[in-house]
């Protein structure tokens, strides 16, 4: 016998819960466990839960007996005291609960083991000779599957898709290359949606599909005799009932009644005509407003609804002739001043506004308002609470599954070496047992960028070996011996992994990773937030052990990690993780689940285009036009859903309403939503507020005048008094002044460094820090320098022959310099000795480095006796300014010094790339002067430098004179002693502003991380 089934219309949201609690909630209470009541998702169970407690529980509502009688249910005399809940479920929930009921031992099919198994029909499909005119990836894997599921949702069975389909395409087939296409796409989709129907039996379980006409065909052991319908159908919005899910409902065995019920706006958009065509017995009952009615209830407390007649909705708005709706820049703006408000009507004197737990945020997506809204709200004090569903990707351990995945993916590169051992879900030891730390990591870090290492699990052990036996001779330097730790464990965990690298089959795969992730678990993070990392933790392993035994089961062909990491990702992204967020407060709700809770205040947040409404998704393989007579859901009724779902909301609260969109998303702009036209012509009480200028957040209570020492709690008051009584903002140490140095020495390269930017000065010579590296492909220029300053270092002290380089002397020395640049490039890894190879020697359309050096040095002018190579000065030496002689301590390397005839000297200093501009070009002339004097000492005689420069080996001429021979030789000294003996006074005084020589040096700055660029061009 078919169930009665009653369309309960309802004027608005407050009529429309009425009608649910009532229905839901009275009559006998032992049929209340055999009743359902259907909602889109778990958020809005929860927020249903909520109201009706509230309804029943606190305010001891009861429909009027005309409202009983509309709805044929009894008036309860107990309300107030106890009652039953029914189940609140989503589609999935209700019919998960049928196959409870239903006594059939049988299980339900996975969603990974159907994807497994229509991998498995795809494949044998294409084995037959189908091929399918695309690339059978999983996403698309995926698609096909929820695409068969669509059809069959739609009651229609593959052969009707076949025959509609084909008989439509096939007319064109010949004339149009497109539909010749889509026909072999749907002769392919129709044999593998069969080769799917004929495989499922051998499974033993039930998928969706074979559940349906198994409960259709026998009755449940414990059978439902109550569903109610909260919901529209997919056609209306996300989580909606299918045509297929009515056949149900009214075919189902010992279903004794169905109530569908729906605001009247909902029904104009066509969802009347759609539930009637469904449902031919349906009978039509309209549930008044409450103030229509004789309902009673308890006193209305403040901030609940009342059972007065309600006055219209006051909506609030921004001051003077501005729209109706609030306007921010971005989405951390909208929440920010939302928190504002709501901050500034709890702190007025009158506080006259409705309690939190009252006042409910409303976004269409979940993302990213619920991370956005828990941050600043709880920066501003303001307990919320959530209960939205959120991607189960989002999850901390997703991203570890993702960090071992991109581990071996990417043939373990240093970045994801680094990222792996340094994520808090694993925890690595090295050889020595010892568990590796984030100190570890960083020596590790920044010795591979120093060995140029690019990837590859052979490289990798072949330096955690070397640099295993490093760290073991005594003496070792703890970063080497950290490094080393680093390494080893590094090279471990690849070894690990190995298999991966290689096609395999899929259980084999999953079985590896499995281990692993048990194997490397950190105990840390579990103990750290137990509950939520062990759910995730949970459901993740969960996934890789059901597509394991899916695949060793039904289909272990040998592939590669790439597709099994697609189906994971996929699978991951897909899922939903529901952490409840706070006990109390501000509601942070969806659209969707917001029309079941009850509200005194609401502000819709983020309405532009895109959101409100959705962006329409679209069929990856058939256009609509090919779909509508398949029943499918056609845009224009999606979107007269999402304007009457608006016009609802807008009613929602029992107070106020306020609105507001933002005008960037990520710095690109956005378009306001076309549902705010709907706010023009909502009747309202307008109430038009100035913004709320009250800080409501820590930071803006310590930054801004005067300062709110409460905003800090117990534990950063001391802090906060440092802070306050400190040294004012404008004295001299905030602009780099340290104070006088006592230095004893000088280096000239750091000297030279200080008038590049004497911020630099002092982050690399006076602090010591580590330089920033970005990792690049080949060498680094710091390790390209020092090739190059080995390779011409071995050469000049290999040319024996005579000091002097002349033309004849070319083949010979060029064959020299060849086979020391070969010597060199020997110990470099195989890509960056290609690359260097190829620099040095040339090739077929390059020139070769080796000649350019060779011929700057037989054009350099005078006669070459001998040559001091990386020469090191290390002294007091006299410098002149201005008629004044002053004594300085100097260190430094020359790179190479030529001693010409009678006494004179050439001094070069290695650059490979251009040599630097005349402002900052330091080295060769302090040098110059320097050796003068030291030559004379060791030496005896009198000494002259006759000519300085840079052998700038990324410029075509590579010999740069920084000092000549003639008359410009004393100016150009005394100009450089003076920038010298300038910087030094400097350095001196503590005088280290962020002060670059030139603006573009910043661009390659080695210390980022730590200069105040905002002072750069404040004097």
């Amino acid at each position: 016998m078919s169930p009665t089934t009653l369309l309960i219309r309802t004027p608005d949201l407050d009529a429309y819960q009425h009608a649910i609690v009532a229905t839901a909630c009275l009559g006998d209470p032992l049929l209340v466990p055999d009743r359902l009541v259907v909602v889109p998702s778990e958020s809005a169970a929860e927020q249903l839960r909520q109201t009706i407690e509230s309804r029943r529980l606190v305010d001891a509502w009861q429909p009027s007996a005309a409202e009983c009688e509309t709805l044929g249910v009894e008036r309860d005399g107990d309300a107030g005291w106890a009652m039953l809940l029914p189940a609140l479920v989503t589609r999935a929930g209700l019919y998960r609960g049928l196959h409870e009921r239903a006594g059939d031992q049988r299980p339900r099919l996975a969603d990974l083991t159907r994807e497994v198994l229509f991998r498995r029909a795809a494949d044998e499909v294409r084995v037959r000779g189908i091929a399918p005119p695309f690339a059978l990836r999983a996403g698309l894997l995926a698609e096909m599957l929820d695409f068969y599921d669509a059809i069959r949702r739609l009651r229609h069975t593959r052969e009707e898709l076949t025959v509609r389909l084909i008989d439509e395409l096939a007319a064109s087939a010949d004339l149009d290359r497109g539909a010749r296409r889509l026909l072999e796409q749907t002769r392919f989709l129709a044999a593998t949606f069969a080769a799917y129907e004929a495989l499922l039996p051998s499974t033993g379980a039930l998928d969706e599909h074979t559940l349906h006409e198994t409960l259709i065909a026998r009755r449940a052991q414990r059978p439902i005799r109550h569903v109610i319908v909260s919901v529209g159908d997919q056609s209306c919005e996300r989580g909606g009932l299918w045509p297929v899910d009515y056949d149900l409902l009214a075919r189902l065995p010992g279903l004794a009644r169905v109530d569908i019920v729906a605001t009247d706006a909902m029904l104009a958009t066509g969802l009347d005509k759609r539930l009637h065509a469904l449902l031919p017995d349906l009978v039509d009952r309209t549930f008044p407003a409450p103030r229509e009615s004789g309902g009673t209830s308890r006193a209305a407390l403040k901030g609940r609804a009342p059972t007065t007649p309600r006055s219209r909705v006051t909506l609030v708005t921004p001051p003077g002739d501005a729209p109706r709706w609030f306007v921010s820049r971005d989405r951390e703006e909208e929440v920010l001043l939302f928190a504002r408000r709501v901050k500034a009507a709890a702190s007025s004197p009158e506080a006259s506004g409705p309690p939190l737990d009252r006042i409910a945020l409303v976004y269409h997506r979940p993302l990213p308002y619920l991370y956005l809204a828990r941050q600043v709200l709880g920066d501003a004090a303001i307990p919320c609470q959530a209960f939205d569903a959120l991607p189960l990707a989002s999850e901390p351990y997703a991203a570890a599954l993702d960090l071992v995945l991109e581990f071996v993916s990417s043939g373990f590169v240093r970045t994801t070496v680094v990222g792996l051992l340094r994520s808090p879900h694993f925890q690595f030891t090295g050889e020595d047992q010892e568990v590796v730390t984030a100190a570890d990591v960083a020596a590790l870090d920044r010795a591979l960028v120093d060995a140029g290492y690019l990837g590859g699990r052979d490289h990798l052990c072949r330096l955690a070996d070397r640099w295993a036996g490093e760290a073991a001779r005594p003496g070792a330097r703890l970063p080497h011996i950290r490094a080393a730790r680093g390494a080893r464990a590094a090279a471990l965990a690849a070894s690990e992994l190995a298999s991966l690298e290689a096609d395999g089959v899929p259980s084999a795969h999953l079985q590896v990773l499995l281990d692993f992730l048990q194997r490397h678990a950190s105990p840390a993070v579990s103990a750290v937030d137990s509950q939520r990392h062990l759910r995730a933790r949970a459901a993740i392993v969960g996934a890789l052990e059901s597509l394991r035994d899916a695949h060793r089961e039904f289909h272990d062909q040998a592939g590669a990690l790439a597709d099994l990491a697609a189906t994971l990702r996929r699978w991951i992204e897909a899922q939903t993780f529901t952490p409840r967020t706070g006990p109390s407060g501000v509601h942070l709700v969806d659209a969707q689940a917001a029309r079941y809770g009850r509200f005194a205040s609401v502000h819709l947040a983020g309405l532009v285009d895109g959101e409100w409404p959705d962006a329409p998704k679209r069929n990856v393989f058939y256009p609509v036009s090919l779909l509508i007579d398949l029943g499918w859901p056609r845009e224009a009724d999606r979107l007269a859903a999402d304007r009457a779902a608006f016009h609802d909301l807008l009613r929602l609260p029992h107070d106020q309403l306020s609105v507001s969109t933002f005008l960037l998303e990520q710095d690109t702009l956005v378009r306001a939503s076309s549902l705010l036209e709907e706010i023009d012509d909502f009747d309202a009480s307008v109430v038009r507020l100035p913004l709320p200028d009250v800080r409501v957040l820590a930071e803006e209570a310590l930054s801004l005048a005067p300062v709110v020492p409460r905003a800090v709690d117990a534990a950063a008051a001391a802090w906060l008094a440092v802070r306050l009584s400190r040294t004012p903002r404008d004295a001299p140490a905030f602009r780099g002044h340290v104070g006088s140095c006592d230095r004893k020495q000088f280096s000239v390269t750091a000297v030279e460094r200080y008038l590049q930017c004497p911020f630099k000065h002092f982050a690399a010579d006076e602090l010591a820090l580590e330089p920033d590296v970005e990792e690049a492909p080949g060498l680094s220029a710091l390790q390209r320098g020092r090739f190059v300053h080995q390779v011409l270092r071995d050469f000049f002290a290999r040319w024996s022959e005579s000091a002097d380089l002349t033309v004849e002397d070319m083949p010979r020395a060029r064959q020299a310099l060849t086979e020391v640049v070969e010597a060199a490039l020997a110990a470099l890894p195989e890509p960056e000795r290609t690359l260097e190879r190829q620099r040095f020697l040339g090739t077929a359309v390059s020139s070769a480095l080796v000649d350019r050096i060779l011929r700057a040095e037989i054009s350099a002018p005078g006669l070459v006796s001998a040559r001091l190579v990386e020469h090191r000065i290390d002294g007091r030496y006299l410098f002149e300014e201005k008629g004044e002689e002053r004594w300085v301590s100097v260190r430094g390397v020359a790179d190479r010094v030529d001693l010409l005839e009678e006494n004179r000297l050439r001094v070069i200093d290695y650059k490979i790339g251009r040599a630097p501009r005349s402002p900052v070009a330091l080295q060769p002339q302090i040098y110059g002067l320097c050796l003068e004097q030291q030559l004379a000492r060791e030496r005896g005689g009198t000494w002259q430098l006759a000519e300085a420069g840079y052998l700038a080996l990324g410029q075509a001429e590579p010999y740069v004179p920084v000092v000549r021979r003639g008359r410009e030789r004393t100016a150009q000294l005394a100009e450089a002693t003076a920038r010298f003996l300038e910087a030094v006074d400097a350095i001196g005084r503590g005088d280290f502003r962020v002060a670059p020589a030139e603006p573009f040096l910043c661009v390659y700055c080695a210390f980022p991380t730590v200069c105040r660029k905002d002072y750069v061009g404040d004097e």
